[in-house]
């Protein structure tokens, strides 16, 4: 296990970059960054030298290529324990780098959110990031790759607990974030393309489906009380109900829920739908929420009790 000796960070989330850095620099880790976040740490007093001073290039192209460069990719993808590609490091006059330290273009948040037209959405996809997270992880056992503010304060307590030490298991964690925001990021620039090009009829009919999903909660338990079970969202979406109060929900509430609202929200005139069990149970019209309501009760005034009850008008 090699101690980190050189980072390079660069971050569109600024969010705790300053902290970690000064950090680093307290265990005396050398930093390398490129332009924001070098002026941003510059301005913290934070000491940083700038990614040409590795590469002997300048930004080109309005910022498009600035990383993509053999003296980093070298330094980054360097196998330390292979003698030819340390050798092979030093005949490009480059450095090993130890930590990577990226977040991307917020191409869902800008592009897509936003709904930008193309060529817009486009300046928001990440090359050089990506690449680097990837390399990183491809070479986890020499290098670690943070891809998220969120990992800031974690890996900080484990350097400290861990006198700077990283053991492979730890590493293969990070090197798993990775490749697991790489796919999503990948598969949500992927899906903006295909809705820019193809009708929902050409989306639906294509060979090739692929699902992004999040998991947003855990669930009381499954179809059955003993089977745990998990609630996930697309990417950018989140749930469309508060709970007020009472027991965590299981699988069959959220169910009960999608069966109820869907059957509900399918008439225009105000009505009431109860489900129990996956079962309607219930249901009614009525001048008011309450009517309406009372006559879903009538239909079945046993069955109903303990079932999952949705208006498609607002409950006072």
């Amino acid at each position: 296990m090699n101690k980190i000796k050189r980072a390079i960070i660069s971050v569109w989330d600024k969010t705790g970059v300053v902290d970690l850095a000064k950090f680093l620099v307290a265990n005396e880790i050398e930093i390398i960054s490129t332009g924001g976040t070098k002026k941003t740490l510059e301005k913290e007093g934070v000491p940083v030298s700038s990614v040409s001073s590795l590469t002997n290039q300048q930004e080109i192209m309005d910022g498009r290529v600035k990383t993509i460069h053999p003296n980093l990719f070298g330094g980054i993808l360097a196998d330390r324990s292979n003698k030819n590609h340390i050798n092979d490091l030093n005949l490009i006059n480059s450095k090993l780098i130890d930590l990577v330290i990226i977040n991307l273009y917020p191409f869902i948040q800008e592009g897509v959110e936003k709904k930008l037209k193309l060529e817009k959405s486009i300046e928001y996809i990440d090359i050089g990031g990506p690449s680097m997270l990837r390399a990183s992880a491809k070479n986890y056992k020499n290098v670690i790759p943070i891809c998220s503010p969120n990992q800031y304060e974690s890996f900080m307590n484990h350097f400290i607990d861990n006198n700077g030490l990283f053991s492979d298991e730890k590493r293969i964690y990070y090197a798993k974030t990775v490749f697991e925001l790489t796919m999503k990021y990948d598969y949500a620039i992927n899906q903006y393309f295909v809705s820019n090009e193809q009708s929902n009829d050409d989306i639906l009919l294509s060979n090739n489906f692929s699902i992004s999903l999040n998991k947003e909660t855990t669930l009381r338990y499954g179809e059955n009380p003993h089977q745990e079970s998990y609630y996930y969202l697309p990417e950018g979406q989140k749930i469309l109900w508060d709970k007020i109060q009472g027991k965590k929900l299981s699988y069959n509430n959220y169910l009960d829920m999608e069966s109820a609202s869907s059957i509900a929200y399918g008439f225009d005139s105000l009505c009431c739908v109860i489900i129990k069990h996956s079962n309607p149970c219930g249901f009614g019209f009525g001048k008011n929420n309450l009517e309406a309501y009372d006559n879903a009760v009538s239909t079945d005034p046993v069955s109903y009790f303990g079932g999952i009850v949705a208006f498609n008008s607002e409950v006072g």
